[in-house]
């Protein structure tokens, strides 16, 4: 992976190509979002235990378009989704398979979304 400048450089490169956001997932280190506007910088959400990583890029996708199905669709919207996606990511990692992920509770769910800002 590039580093931030790099990232940076292209940011209208890439969004001259058509899309109104870009999403770059990087794992641990987070993702960053590219609008018309400017960015913003997603920090992962620390794991308590480190056992699985399998399925931690799925969950995070998938909560965080599951969080945009039911809500506008806009750059503040997408950044709360993306702190969605990184707090489920987060819980993904803590157990084998999806046994972590399975036993989240909402409250948690929120506890870590809201840790994130």
């Amino acid at each position: 992976m590039p580093s931030p400048a790099p990232l940076h450089s292209t940011r209208a490169a890439l969004l001259a190509a058509g899309p109104r956001f870009v999403v770059i997932k990087r794992g641990a280190k987070g993702a960053t979002l590219f609008h018309a506007n400017g960015n913003a910088r997603i920090p992962a959400h620390p794991a308590r235990q480190f056992i699985d990583p399998t399925g931690a890029g799925d969950t995070f996708a998938g909560a965080t378009c599951g969080w945009l199905a039911e809500r506008a669709f806009d750059a503040e919207t997408l950044v709360e989704a993306l702190h969605h996606g990184a707090a489920l990511a987060s819980a993904t990692v803590e157990g084998l398979g999806t046994t972590a992920l399975l036993a989240l509770t909402a409250e948690e769910a929120a506890r870590r979304r809201a840790a994130l800002g």
